[in-house]
């Protein structure tokens, strides 16, 4: 052994003796150590009392929240699953969006060229009507020119009528003049 340990080793035990010395005094000089004794452990039962009830309520604490968490995780778990099935709904709802979209723009195309189509035989409807309104005027011009026409036929063959008469006239005076 080192000098020093031997001097700190014989230092421990006069601290040891000087403490027990002093320790010694001063319970000989507190009043009935006895009473004290007694009331200390009287107040440990009180407190071993106190942290049983205490340990008691903690245990029925943790009772409670270890339900609780159990009930947060079955939630979680509940709503994870709600999740994966609202994801798994979007995915179907947006895999619908693609194909509404597609069928839009297919209906859009197909409205664009029966609208197309549409004014082209809108255009050729009334380029009908302005033609079926020309035809009628002209069948009206053409109606009454045959009118006149027909009028004039009428006088023409009654003039002719009128002149086979005076020729027949004519040829029996020429008859009638040559006999």
């Amino acid at each position: 052994m080192s000098t020093l340990t031997k001097i700190f080793t014989v230092l421990m035990v006069l601290f040891s003796i000087a403490f027990t010395m002093s320790t010694i005094s001063f319970v000989s000089q507190t009043d009935n150590w006895k009473q004290l004794a007694q009331a200390y452990q009287a107040e440990q039962v009180v407190v071993e009392t106190d942290m049983r009830n205490l340990a008691a309520g903690q245990a029925a604490e943790k009772t409670v929240w270890l339900d609780a968490k159990k009930d947060l995780e079955n939630r979680i778990a509940n709503l994870e699953q709600a999740q994966a099935t609202a994801q798994a709904d979007l995915a179907v709802a947006r895999e619908e969006v693609v194909r509404l979209r597609g069928e839009k723009s297919g209906s859009e195309a197909l409205a664009n060229r029966l609208a197309s189509q549409l004014q082209v035989a809108e255009s050729g409807w009334l380029e009908q009507r302005d033609q079926r309104k020309e035809l009628e005027k002209r069948n009206l011009e053409v109606e009454r020119r045959n009118l006149d026409l027909n009028e004039r036929v009428n006088e023409q063959t009654a003039q002719i009528l009128v002149f086979v008469q005076q020729q027949r006239q004519l040829e029996q005076q020429v008859n009638i003049l040559r006999e």
